[in-house]
């Protein structure tokens, strides 16, 4: 049995996620005690290439508690019991471990960083920086067409409005889960958890299931880096990859407050956070819906990101809203399951299905 908190570090010794390293467990240390964090912070630091990072918790956000973070490197993987060592001492000044996600010039690799950078900064004013986002990589280097791109978007939003209108979808991408891309890349997909799971990680002792997830999570984001690092745009795309990596993070670090759920927990990407755009004031009034002309960005009403006025659908001059064609996407989308709500309820009229989507 794995080893829960406890007044040592628990040394354990758990499967790899790789493929084609079954024969190579990685070493992973559950760390608990205040006592052992500086040991395994400085083995972390002995690796002076990039460092997998993975946070886990309960409603993990600014507006929930962060109770695991686990950081790789080849070989080793440690598990930092956020919610046992207290989070002041982790992420202090004279710890490493937050020098370490501090520091610009170690790359700090993640898949989507959005919650747990947001987490770090807004309960133990951790700014992480050097970060690679392997999401944002996805992206990146698949380099889809505009057929593709499209084509990608209709696993989430209904197809018949794609279709009808490409244009409402041209600055969104669909952002990919990370056992999608681990396939991808002939790695093993990690393993899966229930709802009433995740919910268990303020729970103690932890279990075995819920270290080997964490565990997986990070020894497969070291390795899909590892993997990525091989294709051969990723050279030439890495400065790209790293000025994308931190308007991700932002998108979420930066805002003063969180938008309604269903603007913020979906996998669509306004491409201007890949494409680039301007430096932007962060703190411009989301209440400030008006375009002025010159302005070359704005401020979505629905999710508040600081946008380019292209990625912007019509003024909705009778609420003053501007919305991002993400937004506006995820509008529709909800606008169309009421109807087809309202439609179950009154029947299906002669000529017509209903209750589902393409």
């Amino acid at each position: 049995l794995l080893p829960g908190p406890s007044t040592t570090a628990g040394r354990l010794r758990l499967r790899a996620c790789s493929s084609g390293a079954a024969d190579m467990a990685d070493s992973c240390e559950y760390i608990s005690a205040v006592s052992e964090v500086e040991a395994a912070a400085a083995r972390l630091a002995a690796h002076d290439g990039a460092i997998a990072v993975d946070a886990e918790g309960v409603d993990l956000g600014r507006d929930g508690r962060l109770t695991l973070l686990q950081m790789a490197v080849p070989g080793y993987a440690v598990i930092f019991d956020v919610q046992a060592i207290g989070g002041e001492t982790l992420f202090g000044d004279q710890c490493d471990v937050g020098k370490l996600l501090r520091d610009s010039r170690r790359a700090k690799v993640f898949y989507d960083c959005r919650r747990d950078v947001d987490t770090l900064d807004k309960h133990f004013a951790v700014m992480v920086d050097g970060i690679v986002d392997l999401q944002i990589a996805d992206v990146i280097l698949r380099d889809d067409d505009r057929a593709e791109q499209l084509r990608r978007l209709e696993s989430f939003l209904h197809r018949g409005s794609i279709r009808g209108q490409p244009d409402h979808y041209k600055s969104v991408a669909k952002l990919r889960g990370l056992g999608e891309v681990l396939k991808e890349y002939g790695l093993a997909a990690k393993g899966k958890l229930s709802h009433r799971e995740h919910q268990l990680w303020g729970e103690r002792p932890l279990s075995e299931k819920l270290q080997q997830y964490a565990f997986e999570d990070a020894v497969g984001i070291r390795d899909l880096f590892g993997e990525m690092t091989k294709h051969p745009r990723f050279r030439e795309a890495n400065v790209e990859i790293r000025k994308a990596s931190a308007r991700f993070a932002d998108a979420l670090r930066g805002l003063a407050r969180l938008p309604e759920k269903c603007y913020l927990e979906h996998p669509l990407l306004p491409m201007c956070i890949v494409d680039g755009y301007p430096e932007l004031p962060r703190h411009i009034s989301t209440d400030e819906v008006a375009i002025r002309r010159g302005d070359s960005c704005a401020p979505c009403s629905k999710c508040f990101n600081m946008l380019l006025v292209g990625c912007l659908g019509k003024v909705k001059k009778k609420k003053k809203e501007v919305r991002c064609d993400i937004c506006r996407a995820i509008d529709m989308q909800a606008s169309m399951k009421a109807c087809w709500g309202r439609g179950e309820e009154k029947g299906p009229e002669k000529g017509t299905t209903s209750g589902g989507s393409d």
